[in-house]
């Protein structure tokens, strides 16, 4: 639903996909004359436009040309900004419940609602927002997991509850994340189930980032401070990756780039691409100052 690539919070875009050894990176700031700072994330839509956000704004790149956009704030005490993208529409949201669409037609970027406004709590923080084909917006939050559309935002689960990661497992379900446990909603019936739970497993895996693998059935999950694990959904049993010396620095990016491979961004060591089992490193990209074309 949201075609992703791998973000780091300085604006590097890799144009081969790391197809081979040769891979060679661009620094958008120096092709376009630019300066942009702290990317915090970055979607690509189904015209082939790879769309960036920071605090300056956001940011447009094809093979030729590059746009910046601003936002329309109402509110300036903002810590990130973020993207999320389906076939409904791109949309971008601040940390602090601003959420703003693309308009195609005017080629511009417009408030769409203040989350804080509309439920009413001057300290709401957003965590994550993902959007599905139908136009329905899934909003994990300080108060819970939230469901817009059609101007309508209700509560789904977790009522007062922090949520801090969702993600799509299937057109029916969401995987998300609280500070307790890992849980599985089911969008048409409500129903949840546990997938894990970090209390009973005497672990708190401080979740960064996420990815489902769906012909494993596996949860991946990156963390803060421990590594990269994940779940096997069919016996609900946590596996910490059998990779010596890998880094414990969080992970801020999990992406299947292959049907064999996946990329893991690490903050301060570079991508890292394993093969689909966890259990080998095929290539490990990182800034080579010797390299002008290394990461």
């Amino acid at each position: 639903m949201k075609n992703k690539l791998i973000l780091f919070f300085s604006l590097i875009l890799t144009l081969n996909l790391f197809a081979s050894t040769d891979t060679k990176f661009y620094n958008i700031n120096s092709m376009y004359g630019i300066s942009m700072r702290k990317i915090t994330s970055i979607s690509k839509d189904d015209k082939g436009f790879i769309w960036g956000a920071s605090k300056m704004g956001i940011l447009r790149v094809t093979e030729g040309d590059c746009r910046i956009y601003q936002l329309p704030y109402i509110a300036t005490d903002i810590i990130s900004v973020n993207l999320t993208y389906s076939y409904s529409g791109l949309y971008a949201y601040t940390n602090n419940g601003q959420l703003f669409r693309y308009d195609k037609l005017h080629d511009q970027f417009t408030l769409f609602t203040s989350l804080r406004e509309y439920i009413d709590d001057k300290y709401l923080n957003v965590h994550k927002i993902i959007a599905s084909d139908n136009g329905c917006l899934w909003i994990a939050c300080t108060q819970g997991l939230y469901k817009l559309k059609n101007d309508t935002l209700a509560i789904a689960v977790e009522t007062g509850n922090q949520v801090r990661n969702i993600l799509f497992s299937d057109n029916e379900s969401l995987i998300y994340t609280t500070d307790a446990e890992i849980k599985q909603i089911n969008i048409k019936t409500k129903k949840t189930c546990v997938i894990y739970n970090n209390s009973k497993a005497g672990m708190d895996m401080n979740i960064s980032s996420l990815l489902y693998d769906k012909k494993n059935n596996r949860l991946w999950i990156g963390t803060f401070s421990s590594g990269l694990h994940f779940i096997d959904l069919e016996t609900k049993k946590q596996h910490k990756i059998a990779i010596p010396n890998f880094p414990r620095q969080p992970i801020l990016a999990l992406e299947a780039n292959t049907d064999s491979t996946y990329l893991v961004g690490i903050d301060g060591k570079g991508v890292w691409e394993l093969n689909r089992e966890g259990d080998a490193v095929l290539n490990v990209y990182k800034e080579n100052i010797d390299n002008p074309s290394s990461l």
